[in-house]
């Protein structure tokens, strides 16, 4: 939690409180207050980018979606060897991601090299076995 606040909270309050001051290489100039704020929407430039960015977020969402809808509805219906490799494509990052997590826990909890057995012995306590079992 207090790396949490170290890392994420102080930096976000910092950076509130300079944008406050009028900073020319983070030396500290005049308080203006909302002012730099009242300059930023008032920049055509600002008002460009962020519908330039409304648009790219838009078009693009809208088209990965759709090719996406549409590929699935023709994998549903088509029974060919391409519909089965376009369906096999899509499963391999859920099916990984569900590996790697399997072996991450099982690393985790491995008896001689795992990091729970090695915490407890740094505790002065007896691994214990929870993946194989040793007698």
């Amino acid at each position: 939690m207090l790396l949490l606040i170290f890392l994420l909270v102080i930096p976000l309050f910092y950076t509130l409180y300079c944008s406050l001051y009028n900073l020319d290489y983070l030396v500290k100039g005049d308080f203006v207050g909302l002012g730099n704020y009242v300059r930023l929407l008032k920049d055509i430039r600002i008002s460009k980018s962020l519908l330039f960015t409304f648009e790219i977020t838009i078009i693009s969402t809208l088209l990965s979606v759709g090719i996406g809808l549409l590929l699935a509805l023709w994998v549903d219906r088509e029974h060919g060897i391409f519909a089965y490799l376009i369906e096999m494509f899509g499963l391999i990052p859920w099916v990984i991601s569900m590996m790697v997590a399997a072996l991450l826990w099982r690393w985790l909890f491995n008896g001689d090299l795992g990091l729970f057995n090695m915490i407890l012995k740094i505790l002065g306590h007896n691994p214990i076995y929870v993946v194989e079992n040793k007698n």
